[in-house]
Order: C-alpha cells, then structure tokens, then sequence
C-alpha cells in the first residue's frame, strides 16, 4: 500500500522560472517534515521561459 502525501502545494506559473526556483528551494530547505510526506505539483502555462525544465528537475 502507498503511503498518501501529508501535504500537496499546488503552483500555478507562467513565465515565472526565477520565482520558481526560489520557491521550490524555499520548499527544500523546510525542516519540519518529512520529504515523502509531501507532494508539489506544478501547473504550467505554457510558458516560454525555463519554467517547465526547473519544473522537471524536481525536489
């Protein structure tokens, strides 16, 4: 059986690949949970910036 997240942040973007990076880094530097207890998804507009590859390199 798999363990559900305990925690889900959902990011809407669109061109917005330098907030992004700090935020997911923000996320990563969080210290009062565990990483498998949380699940960040990241809605994407379209965008035609770097967007979508710092998506994709993940936590």
């Amino acid at each position: 059986m798999s363990k559900k997240p305990l925690l889900t942040i959902a990011i809407p973007t669109y061109n917005r690949s330098s907030c992004l990076a700090r935020l997911l880094d923000s996320i990563i530097q969080q210290e009062n949970y565990c990483h498998d207890e949380l699940e960040v998804i990241v809605c994407d507009n379209a965008s035609t910036d770097e967007t979508a590859r710092i998506a994709k390199s993940g936590l």
